[in-house]
């Protein structure tokens, strides 16, 4: 059930929601389907989900901790980003259907609105996961968003919000999937502590002080800063490599369970899904048919 300050705002997000979920024609394995929408009285509105028994994604890396479950190992780990990755490639890119399909932009990737379910739960299976919370989700037609227009989590944004150029592509999401797939791998190799203390890194470096218009310094965990050079702002380089390259090198040579193949994803999601200018972000295209390969 939704529940707002005024029954107006309640209205509106429940619109928001129900209408971006039902501009998904083709459902989806990696995406929570919405079952059913409905008004309770004059001030209540519900939207209807399967329940994830699994609870977010945040809450899996609380709960499971070392000696994880067999069931919990670097292929688990790569089937889920691949079939999460394909979930938001349905949304980019929408199969045809005979009342058309639209594109939508997510904005809001983050822990939190991964949902797990449980593939077996009487006999302690594995975990299913799927996007979800299409709250914020919008209409991309012709691939590109006003960046005013797009509401979004602090910590996962791109460094293009912080630009204020005209607008953000799709690939938008792309950099807040980047965000997760590492912290989804550290939580994998050094436990909550691990992503925890990734974190406390990120907010450890701050932006350059000329950037700011205020005198007061703010502390901030996203993936990228911003400094000035000659005078002009500019954000070099827009994912901070030195945090990305410290997680990569823990995961390769602190913990034996880190295959070559979870090295190969770190390599893809520094590179090619962090890259701060968008114009050299791979697509959710590209970053499919890097988890298959």
């Amino acid at each position: 059930m939704i529940e707002a300050r005024s029954p107006e705002r309640s209205q509106q997000i429940f619109d928001e929601e129900y209408h971006a979920n039902r501009r998904i024609r083709v459902p989806h394995a990696h995406i929570t389907p919405l079952l059913t929408a409905f008004q309770y009285g004059d001030t209540r509105w519900c939207l209807l989900f399967p329940w994830a028994d699994g609870g977010s994604l945040r809450e899996l890396w609380r709960d499971i901790q070392p000696p994880r479950p067999v069931w919990c190992s670097a292929d688990w780990l790569r089937a889920q980003c691949l079939g999460i990755s394909q979930g938001l490639l349905h949304m980019h890119q929408p199969p045809e259907t005979q009342d058309g399909g639209v594109s939508q932009l997510h904005a809001d990737i983050k822990p939190e609105n991964i949902l797990c379910f449980s593939t077996a739960p009487s006999s302690g299976g594995s975990f299913v996961l799927k996007l979800a919370d299409l709250g914020l989700a919008q209409p991309a037609e012709g691939g590109y968003l006003a960046t005013s227009k797009i509401k979004h989590t602090l910590t996962y944004r791109p460094p293009e919000q912080d630009l204020g150029g005209p607008g953000a592509s799709l690939k938008w999401d792309v950099w807040c999937l980047g965000c997760l797939f590492l912290e989804f791998i550290t939580w994998f190799v050094q436990g909550t502590r691990g992503v925890e203390d990734f974190q406390t890194v990120r907010e450890s470096e701050q932006d350059d002080p000329r950037a700011s218009e205020t005198e007061t310094r703010t502390f901030e965990d996203k993936f990228f800063r911003i400094k000035i050079s000659n005078r002009i702002l500019s954000r070099v380089p827009g994912v901070d490599v030195k945090k990305s390259a410290r997680v990569k090198k823990c995961v390769a040579s602190m913990d034996p369970r880190c295959s070559s193949d979870l090295c190969n994803i770190l390599d893809f999601i520094e590179s090619s899904m962090l890259a701060v200018d968008d114009h050299n972000r791979s697509n959710m295209e590209q970053v499919v048919e890097h988890l298959q390969a």
